[in-house]
């Protein structure tokens, strides 16, 4: 598989928590090599692999691919147009969920420090300057993989699949097939050819800020 290296690791986790500590490098189990970031996972059949990776690594258990019963065809630069249709920031009205401060997460209080003239430290808390205490606010300023794309009426993180448009780039694929369609809380699994899928988590509460429509493929 050409670009092997740079196509795992759009997958895996570059974060800090000690949890995902083994999500870092990609990893084999029963022919497939593995990559994830806990949000999104791609396998790949051994056989297209050109690395050696590491049978003993990667997370105890798995999660489930769903079993194809569609076929919609992803395009991958209709992808990549909608993905750069989005603002790379934006300030965007919130309501609901997305509503809650960032700064205080929704209590509307932050612990304030105060230093006397003794140089000692007093806390306490009062009302956040972000909110006003409110817990609340109407705009904020999101970025491009903050955002949500809906694919037919679920809607998915932007960053999540620009990193499947990286993927599809690395590896030379102008297209991909969604063959099951995320509900009953499973993820939606792409094909992107024989021997190489992904799967990835629809975003719960998000609103969309971009549509895309596929049809099967006997439909185009």
């Amino acid at each position: 598989m050409q670009n092997e290296k740079l196509f795992f690791s759009r997958f895996v986790y570059n974060g800090e928590f000690i949890n995902r500590a083994c999500l870092k490098k990609p990893f084999e189990r029963n022919g497939f090599v593995y990559a994830s970031d806990a949000r999104i996972m791609v396998r790949v059949e051994k056989s297209l692999c050109e690395e050696s990776y590491d049978p003993q690594g990667g997370p105890k258990s798995l999660p489930s691919f769903p079993a194809p019963e569609s076929n919609y065809k992803l395009d991958l630069k209709e992808l990549i147009e909608i993905l750069k249709s989005i603002p790379r920031c934006e300030t965007v009205a919130v309501s609901g969920k997305e509503a809650e401060c960032d700064e205080c997460e929704g209590d509307g209080r932050v612990e304030w420090t105060y230093e006397d003239s003794n140089g000692e430290e007093h806390y306490d808390y009062f009302d956040c300057p972000i909110c006003d205490g409110k817990g609340k606010v109407k705009t904020k300023e999101i970025e491009r993989e903050e955002r949500a794309i809906a694919i037919n009426g679920t809607s998915f993180n932007a960053g999540l699949l620009q990193k499947i448009a990286e993927a599809m780039n690395d590896i030379g694929l102008p297209y991909g097939v969604i063959t099951y369609q995320a509900k009953n809380s499973q993820p939606m699994l792409i094909q992107l050819q024989e021997g190489i899928e992904v799967i990835i988590m629809p975003c719960i509460g998000i609103e969309p800020c971009r549509e895309l429509h596929l049809k099967q493929a006997n439909e185009e």
